[in-house]
C-alpha cells in the first residue's frame, strides 16, 4: 500500500485563488496529487503510480509564483510588441537576431579591451564562451542520440533580482531571444522561456522552505526543482519534412529530439541540468504525446482528463519539492512508455528486456565523451573571438559558425561511419564508407568524392544553428568559382550562400561568404574582403 500524501490545510489565500492562468492544471472532477483547489478536499488526494511517491505541483497553482508568471508574460509580450514596432519602422538594428553565436564572444572581446587579458572580467567572459562552445559541440556530436549536460551553477544576484552566470544576467539572455525574426511557434516558446526564468527567480525569492509549506510530506531539505519538458516544435519538423534542412533552428526533427530541463534551487544558487533524448526511432515513437500527458497527470501537474498541446507542455513548470530532476523525469517517461507499448524503454528507445536501465551511469558516460571534444571547443572559441574582433556581420556569423563546426565534425568522422550516422545521417555514413573503400583501392578521385560528401552533408545540429537562411555551397560550383575569382578563400572546398538577404547593390540574392567572414556579390561584384 502506498503512503498517503498528507497536505497542510490550505490557507484562506489559497482557497480564494483563481487558477485561470493555467486552465488545464486543475481537473475539478478528480483530485490529484499536490494540487490544492477549492473543490479538492485535502482528504481526497490521489497518489502517484510510481514506486516511490514524490511531491509535485504546477507552478501555476502556487499563488506567489502564479502572480510572478502573469507579470512575466505581460513583460515578454510588451517586449515582443516593441521589437515588432522597430521592424515596422525600419529600425532593423534595434531588433536582436533570434540566433546570435557571437553574443558571448562579444562580451569576451569587450572585457579584454576594457579590463585586459589578465583581468577577472575577461577570464569570466572567456570561461562562459568556452562552456557555450563545449555545449555546442556536445550537442552536434550526439545529434541522433541522447546527451546529458551536468548541472551548471548559476548564482542569484539579489540587487539585480536575477540569476547570473559568469556575471551575465540570465533574464537578459532569455529576453534577447524574444524577437519577431523567429518563427511564430518559436516566438511563443521564447515568451514561455522568459516566464520560466521569472518563475525560477520568484521561487528563489520565496525560498524553498517557504514553498514546501504547501506540501507537508515534502522532504525538509532546502532543494526544490523547477522542471520543463521541451518537445521538438512542429515548425522544425515541417521544415525538415519539406527538405529545408538549413532552416531547423538548431532543433533535431530527424529524431524529434526532446529536451528536459531542470533548475535545482538551493541556498541562493541554482543548478541547470539538461538531458536531450531522440523520441523517434526507425519511424516508431515511444514517448508520444499521450505518454507525456499521462506522466504529467501522474505527477499531478495537470488534470486527469487533460491533453496539453506542445505549447502547453512547454509552458508548464513542474515544481518538485524533493529535488528530483531530469533523470527522474526521463525515467518516469520511459516507465509510462513501457506500460503503453509493452516494451522495455530506456531513454526513449526500445531495448532488450534484460537491458540494464542504468540512469545513474548517464552523467559519467556523458562527461567522459564531452572531455574528448575540448580541443574542438577551444578552437571554436578562438574562431568566435576572431570573428568578433573582425566585426563580422552577426547574421553572417551564424552561417560561418555552422560551417566551421560542420567541417570540423566531418573531419572527425572521416574514418568512422558509425559516428557519422550519429552526427549527420545515413547518407553521410554511406559516403564515409565509400570514401574509405575508394581510398583503399587507390582511387585518385577519392579526395574529390570526399569533397562532394562534405558539400552534401547536412549542417551540424546544435542550439543556434541554421535558421537564418545561410546555406553551404560548393566551391567547385559555377557560383562558387565566381565567388573565389572575386576574392573569397576556402580550405575545405565549401563556401556559404545567403539565401535570405539581397545584395544592397543590385537587390539580388547572390551574396557568398567564406569562413574568414569575407563576402562578395557574384552579380554586381560588391565585396568586403577581411584580413586573415
Amino acid at each position: 500500500m502506498r503512503d498517503a500524501a498528507i497536505l497542510e490545510r490550505p490557507s484562506q489565500e489559497m482557497q480564494s485563488f483563481s487558477y485561470d492562468l493555467n486552465p488545464y492544471a486543475i481537473d475539478p472532477t478528480i483530485a490529484h496529487l499536490g494540487v490544492i483547489g477549492p473543490s479538492i478536499p485535502a482528504n481526497e488526494i490521489a497518489y502517484l503510480d510510481f514506486e516511490t511517491p514524490s511531491i509535485w505541483l504546477s507552478a501555476a497553482v502556487i499563488p506567489e509564483l502564479a502572480t510572478a508568471r502573469k507579470e512575466a508574460m505581460l513583460e515578454a509580450e510588451t517586449l515582443l510588441e516593441a521589437r515588432m514596432q522597430h521592424l515596422r519602422d525600419g529600425e532593423y538594428d534595434l531588433v536582436p537576431l533570434d540566433i546570435d553565436p557571437l553574443s558571448t564572444a562579444a562580451r569576451a572581446v569587450m572585457a579584454k579591451k576594457e579590463y585586459g587579458e589578465r583581468s577577472l572580467e575577461y577570464k569570466k567572459a572567456r570561461h562562459s564562451l568556452e562552456v557555450d562552445c563545449q555545449r555546442l559541440f556536445a550537442e552536434a556530436w550526439r545529434k541522433n542520440s541522447w546527451e546529458y549536460f551536468e548541472p551548471l551553477e548559476q548564482e542569484f544576484d539579489i540587487e539585480r533580482n536575477c540569476y547570473t552566470y559568469m556575471g551575465r544576467s540570465l533574464t537578459e539572455m532569455v529576453s534577447d531571444g524574444i524577437t519577431p525574426l523567429a518563427e511564430v511557434e518559436e516566438n511563443t516558446a521564447r515568451l514561455h522561456e522568459y516566464v520560466e526564468e521569472k518563475t525560477a527567480v520568484a521561487a528563489q525569492r520565496l525560498g524553498a522552505l517557504s514553498l514546501k509549506r504547501y506540501v507537508a510530506s515534502a522532504s525538509k531539505g532546502p532543494a526544490v526543482t523547477v522542471n520543463t519538458i521541451n518537445e521538438c516544435p512542429d515548425w522544425a519538423i515541417e521544415n525538415y519534412r519539406s527538405g529545408k534542412n538549413d532552416q531547423l533552428g538548431g532543433y533535431k526533427p530527424e529524431k524529434e529530439t526532446m529536451m528536459v530541463r531542470s533548475l535545482r534551487i538551493e541556498n541562493g544558487v541554482r543548478y541547470l541540468e539538461q538531458l536531450a533524448i531522440p523520441v523517434r526511432h526507425h519511424d516508431k515513437t515511444y514517448i508520444t504525446r499521450e505518454v507525456i500527458a499521462e506522466t504529467m497527470r501522474r505527477t499531478g501537474v495537470i488534470g486527469t482528463a487533460s491533453m496539453p498541446t506542445k505549447t502547453e507542455v512547454r509552458a508548464t513548470q513542474m515544481i518538485n519539492f524533493n529535488g528530483e530532476g531530469v533523470l527522474d523525469i526521463i525515467k518516469k517517461l520511459d516507465d509510462v512508455a513501457g506500460e503503453m507499448s509493452g516494451e522495455t524503454i530506456f531513454l526513449g528507445e526500445k531495448v532488450a528486456a534484460d537491458h540494464p536501465r542504468n540512469y545513474a551511469a548517464i552523467p559519467q558516460e556523458a562527461s567522459e565523451r564531452q572531455e574528448k571534444l575540448k580541443t574542438d571547443s577551444s578552437a571554436l572559441a578562438e574562431k568566435l573571438i576572431e570573428l568578433e574582433e573582425k566585426k563580422i556581420d552577426h547574421f553572417a556569423a551564424t552561417g560561418i559558425v555552422s560551417a566551421f563546426v560542420t567541417n570540423r565534425l566531418l573531419q572527425k568522422v572521416k574514418d568512422d561511419a558509425t559516428q557519422a550516422e550519429i552526427v549527420f545521417d545515413k547518407k553521410t555514413a554511406d559516403g564515409v564508407r565509400e570514401y574509405q573503400a575508394r581510398r583503399a583501392q587507390g582511387d585518385r578521385n577519392a579526395d574529390l568524392f570526399w569533397l562532394q560528401v562534405q558539400v552534401e552533408a547536412p549542417s551540424a545540429s546544435f542550439c543556434g544553428a541554421g535558421s537564418c537562411g545561410l546555406e553551404s555551397a560548393s566551391a567547385l560550383s559555377k557560383e562558387g568559382q565566381k565567388a573565389i575569382e572575386r576574392g573569397l578563400k576556402t580550405t575545405d572546398g565549401t563556401l556559404i550562400y545567403d539565401a535570405e538577404r539581397s545584395c544592397p547593390g543590385c537587390d539580388k540574392k547572390t551574396i557568398y561568404y567564406d569562413n574568414n567572414g569575407s563576402k562578395v556579390c557574384i552579380n554586381c561584384d560588391k565585396k568586403e574582403i577581411k584580413p586573415k
